[in-house]
């Protein structure tokens, strides 16, 4: 049977401030399991509270390092800000929200489908598994 691990979530809070976050590292500096760490962190306020303020002040640094790339007039740097920010003035590429398809609805379709073009899927499985 593995032994208790004795650390502080004043450690904890250390180790995930030094690693910036990714509890891999941290809990590997720490000598635990990733997995042993995420559920430390998931079952204290304190913690889940200490990671995210951590991971979002690492957006904020990587998000001000970028800018400072498009300020400078690096190209790769601007074309990904046009690309993620400017879709409403029409430069980059517009993304549509992914629409997530419920496994019945998706069922459904599936089997009217085969129902018109059954030729297009007789090598697909049994009509059977796909009943609802």
């Amino acid at each position: 049977m593995p032994s208790r691990i004795n650390i502080t979530d004043a450690e904890i809070q250390a180790a995930l401030e030094r690693f910036g976050g990714i509890v891999g590292f941290a809990a590997r500096y720490l000598g635990m399991s990733p997995r042993t760490l995420s559920r430390r962190i998931s079952r204290n306020p304190d913690l889940c509270l200490t990671q995210y303020h951590i991971e979002q002040g690492m957006l904020d640094h990587a998000l001000g390092a970028v800018i400072a790339r498009v300020r400078a007039g690096d190209f790769k740097a601007i074309r990904w800000w046009l690309d993620r920010f400017g879709t409403e003035r029409g430069y980059g590429r517009a993304r549509k929200p992914c629409d997530v398809v419920d496994p019945v609805e998706a069922a459904r379709l599936y089997q009217a489908f085969a129902k018109v073009f059954p030729e297009l899927l007789e090598d697909d499985e049994d009509e059977e598994s796909l009943a609802l």
